[in-house]
């Protein structure tokens, strides 16, 4: 069991990306993630903080605090990034890089919108949801063909052994 693995794949599937976009993004070759066997090397931690400033990598290393940091927008805190519950000014971790908005909700960040990278994890997300659809889809036909012929065997028993139809 590798924690540091478990809990950045709980961040992945947090923010709805594919483990390849992720890996892209961190700028490491496929399968990296998969093959954690202990912890993350200095760099890809700074490739990660980088790309994704909203996680808390304390957490990430050492499972204190929260996953996501509080990202204060407001006034002239513009782009502060907050650790923990926003209780001292101490909790400052530094300002965030790049052009993003970002809206928090107890103290988790509900989008992050970075260039034009948003468009590319919509459409992500759009075709999990449409995969999903179909797998349910599919279930869903399947399980009203096994209704259907249960009701046959049932129909089936009730003519055999004489049992009058409800209405």
């Amino acid at each position: 069991m590798n924690a540091v693995k478990d809990r950045l794949m709980e961040f992945i599937k947090y923010i709805g990306i594919p483990i390849a976009g992720f890996e892209r993004r961190i700028s490491v070759s496929g399968g990296y993630v998969k093959n954690i066997s202990r912890s993350i090397q200095p760099n890809i931690l700074e490739n990660i903080s980088h790309e994704f400033p909203e996680l808390n990598i304390e957490w990430l290393l050492v499972n204190r605090g929260s996953m996501i940091k509080r990202i204060n927008i407001e006034g002239d805190n513009k782009g502060i990034v907050q650790s923990g519950d926003n209780s001292s000014a101490n909790g400052n971790f530094g300002t965030v890089s790049g052009d993003y908005v970002s809206v928090s909700s107890d103290a988790k960040v509900k989008k992050i919108i970075r260039d034009n990278e948003i468009e590319i994890e919509m459409e992500q997300s759009i075709e999990n949801l449409q995969q999903t659809n179909k797998i349910l889809q599919t279930r869903i036909n399947d399980l009203e063909a096994l209704v259907e012929s249960k009701n046959e065997i049932i129909d089936f028993l009730k003519e055999k052994y004489d049992i009058p139809k409800k209405m």
